[in-house]
């Protein structure tokens, strides 16, 4: 995934905020959410190896999901 993307691409749903510093939190790739403050925090939500598109919901969905279930 190379454009920046701040929510879910097939709900909307935003990413929140980082549950541990509060700094923004931010889409690394089609898989892993984690903190914008990846020298101090480097708190993320990874999805393994799993990428792509099933049945029409983005990997990325799931992570988003995962992620602001922390906060």
């Amino acid at each position: 995934m190379t454009e920046i993307i701040q929510s879910c691409p097939c709900c909307n749903e935003k990413v929140l905020p980082c549950p541990f510093c509060g700094k923004e939190g931010k889409v690394y790739a089609q898989n892993c959410v984690g903190c914008s403050d990846d020298h101090e925090c480097g708190a993320n939500v990874h999805w393994g190896h799993w990428c792509g598109i099933e049945n029409g919901i983005p990997a990325v969905h799931w992570v988003i999901k995962q992620w602001n279930k922390r906060v």
